[in-house]
């Protein structure tokens, strides 16, 4: 077998295992929002995967994506502040996107603001309420009350689709504030740094660790309120423990580049969050020449992942 077809014989077999698929202590700055208190926010998840295999010997280009939009506004009310601070709320859900694809065949296209998507099964959708508790820390600990909402698309092609849009990690991804310091801080300041090492988003094509630093970048005093503004930046940590032959060898064929952000703009006297997201994009690519002299034009692979997840408020 030429060098050629090998390089093209092992890419496409890794592939079919690998990309294409269906679709803490309290803190000073925490999650303690007045109660009975409804603020609206819109929150956004993205999953994507690209694919370009552009061989110039013999002419031939194949592109392929898989993508998963899910955009949710829903009000939040908050319903209890315990004794240890967790912060109760029950959410209400009050328009939905949800589009899925894979390789050019779309699964599921709704939006709750057409008027043609209104007797779709995901419609039922709008109006369900469930109840999240969160940690001063901003982790989501507890979800109850899902009953009503798990039962309102029950049967049908989009009932599995949205069980996983009211499963337990969909929710916790869709709430969570996973920016604020793990450790106890009387008070913020323009300067201050923390971070943290976490494995790559459920999904990616090359598990690893990252770490993430987050630093604070400006405080102003606006609204009766003090408003910081916190970036993230992570860059790749050591290598997961236990990777697979198949990856490895998936790995060595490429060169990567990562490129993992986030920002969050947080009242530190009241812990009430105006914006938050944090966004992973990894690319890889590999080159082949069909001859030693590399005279021609290589073969070139290109994969790309992109996770990202955002929380803004509206009102």
């Amino acid at each position: 077998m030429t060098a050629k077809k090998h390089f093209a014989a092992t890419i496409s077999a890794l592939l079919v295992t690998l990309f294409f698929y269906g679709c803490a202590p309290e803190t000073e700055v925490a999650i303690k929002p007045v109660q009975s208190k409804v603020s609206t926010y819109r929150a956004v998840e993205v999953f994507r995967k690209d694919y370009l295999f552009d061989q110039p010997t013999s002419n031939k280009k194949t592109e392929k994506v898989t993508e998963l939009n899910v955009e949710v506004t829903y009000d939040q009310l908050i319903t209890n502040v315990d004794a240890e601070k967790n912060t109760t709320a029950e959410i209400t859900i009050k328009a939905l996107n949800y589009f899925s694809s894979s390789a050019d065949v779309v699964y599921i296209d709704f939006d709750s603001s057409r008027q043609a998507d209104a007797a779709s099964a995901f419609a039922r959708l709008i109006g369900q309420t469930y109840t999240i508790k969160v940690s001063p820390s901003g982790k989501v600990v507890q979800i109850s009350n899902l009953d009503s909402a798990r039962n309102a698309v029950k049967t049908g092609p989009d009932a599995r689709t949205a069980e996983q849009f009211l499963g337990d990690e969909s929710i916790k991804r869709r709430h969570e504030i996973l920016a604020l310091p793990d450790k106890d801080t009387k008070a913020l300041k323009v300067g201050d740094t923390w971070s943290r090492v976490v494995s790559s988003p459920q999904g990616a094509l090359i598990p690893k660790n990252y770490e993430k630093v987050y630093a604070v970048k400006k405080i102003t005093n606006q609204n009766n309120g003090r408003l910081a503004l916190i970036e993230m930046s992570a860059t790749p940590a050591s290598k997961q423990l236990g990777k697979a032959d198949s990856l490895e060898t998936f790995e060595s064929f490429f060169d990567t580049e990562d490129n993992y952000t986030g920002r969050l703009l947080i009242d530190i006297k009241t812990g009430k969050v105006y914006e938050y997201s944090e966004k992973l994009r990894s690319q890889y690519t590999a080159a082949e020449f069909p001859d030693k002299e590399r005279t021609q034009q290589p073969d070139v692979l290109k994969l790309a992942f992109t996770r990202g997840n955002s929380v803004e408020l509206v009102d």
